[in-house]
C-alpha cells in the first residue's frame, strides 16, 4: 500500500505523526483517530494498519465533531471503532498481547 499527501504537514500533524510511528515502530504501533474536524489523521492511520500495526477510531455516532472519525473509516478498516471510554482497555489488552484483531467490535459508523 503507498499512502502518501502532498501537503507540507501543516494542519496534518497527526498524520505526520502516525506516519512516523508506522515507519518506527510497524506492527507495534498503534493509532487513535477521535473526534475533530477535516480528515487529519485518516492517512497516518492507514499507514499505521498497513505496516501491522493497530488502528482504533471514535465511534462517530458519540463523537462532538465526527469529520474526523467518519474520514478515517472511510479510508481503512479499524481493527476496533467503539466510544472513546472503550479505548483504553483495547490499549491495554494490545499492550499485554492480546490481539484487537481478534474482536467481535464492528463499526457503527
Amino acid at each position: 500500500m503507498r499512502l502518501s499527501w502532498s501537503e507540507s504537514g501543516i494542519g496534518r500533524r497527526a498524520d505526520v505523526l502516525f506516519e512516523s510511528a508506522a515507519r518506527a515502530f510497524g506492527p507495534r504501533a498503534a493509532g487513535i483517530v477521535l473526534s475533530g474536524r477535516g480528515n487529519d489523521g485518516a492517512v497516518g492511520l492507514a499507514l499505521i494498519r498497513a505496516a501491522g500495526g493497530i488502528a482504533i477510531v471514535q465511534s462517530p455516532e458519540e463523537a462532538l465533531c465526527a469529520s474526523m472519525p467518519r474520514n478515517a473509516l472511510a479510508l481503512v478498516q479499524p481493527d476496533a471503532c467503539v466510544p472513546a471510554a472503550e479505548i483504553p482497555s483495547i490499549l491495554w489488552r494490545a499492550a499485554t498481547g492480546w490481539s484487537a484483531r481478534c474482536s467481535t467490535w464492528t463499526c457503527a459508523g
